[in-house]
């Protein structure tokens, strides 16, 4: 179960603990849960990275979007864009926290949970303020009631995609220039993580792909080649079977003359690969 699973799931208030009245306290009151919310604050993220936010005892976690996070139709400068998003915490509408004071004695506290949300992601607007907005980082919130399906609008993912395109933009415009000024070890991560964003082609944001050994012959090659020309001649170097299939499907050479190690077919089906082979050839 994750953090945010913990600090939401409803309590046996059966059980608790002694207050300082010596009342029974339920249980939930050290989870920080109200039993019946108003609503709930939805904590959801638009980029590719992963965001853990400490506030108080708990972390609030907002996992990055993958292949399969659902997305929304949002309209941006004009157009259509498919935003995905993924949902991570999820905060009720009171948060209740216990803690021990200078005295010893447990005190409990209690918070509305849009406060505690916007608290998160807009420091600048609530309180404990540290100048991280994380709205600029893709992460945002959007309120239901009991009953309403925990799905963001586009009216809800709109700024928050705005918002993180300024943000990116601004890095990807601070990368050009380190590198027009020569600067290119001040480019970072998050450069880089701007240029991926716009799927920018800039020579600063090259890879670069160390050469790796051929196990046949000991060449430099780049990572990953299925054949390659031995140095200073015109005679290929095929790295097994997948290298010999290459050459073969590229035309360059026919499947009389893959060594009988290195054959990857059945007799019955030699003919149609050679005619597909003979096809790419012309």
């Amino acid at each position: 179960m994750s953090p945010w699973q913990a600090a939401t799931q409803p309590a046996d208030v059966k059980t608790g603990n002694q207050g300082d009245s010596g009342n029974a306290q339920p249980l939930h009151l050290m989870r920080g849960v109200d039993l019946s919310p108003r609503y709930h604050c939805y904590l959801f993220n638009i980029s590719k990275y992963g965001q853990s936010i400490p506030k108080g005892a708990r972390s609030y976690m907002l996992n990055g979007i993958d292949a399969e996070s659902p997305a929304i139709e949002v309209e941006i400068e004009g157009q259509p864009r498919l935003v995905q998003y993924e949902i991570g915490a999820v905060i009720a509408s009171t948060v209740i926290d216990t803690y021990i004071d200078t005295e010893s004695k447990r005190r409990i506290e209690t918070q509305d949970g849009e406060e505690v949300a916007r608290d998160i992601l807009f420091p600048a607007i609530g309180p404990n303020c540290d100048n991280n907005d994380l709205t600029k980082w893709g992460c945002g919130y959007f309120k239901r009631t009991p009953g309403q399906a925990p799905i963001p609008t586009a009216k809800e993912v709109g700024p928050i995609v705005e918002a993180y395109d300024t943000n990116m933009r601004e890095w990807l415009r601070d990368a050009d220039q380190l590198a027009t000024s020569g600067q290119l070890a001040m480019i970072n991560p998050i450069h880089r993580r701007a240029a991926a964003h716009f799927r920018a082609n800039r020579p600063w944001n090259q890879v670069v792909q160390h050469p790796v050994s051929c196990p046949n012959c000991g060449s430099e090659i780049p990572p990953g080649s299925k054949f390659h020309t031995l140095p200073g001649t015109s005679l290929l170097c095929i790295i097994g079977v997948e290298g010999w299939k290459a050459v073969v499907n590229a035309g360059i050479k026919s499947k009389a003359e893959v060594p009988d190690e290195m054959r990857w077919w059945t007799e019955e089906a030699q003919p149609q690969e050679e005619a597909t082979a003979a096809r790419r050839k012309r």
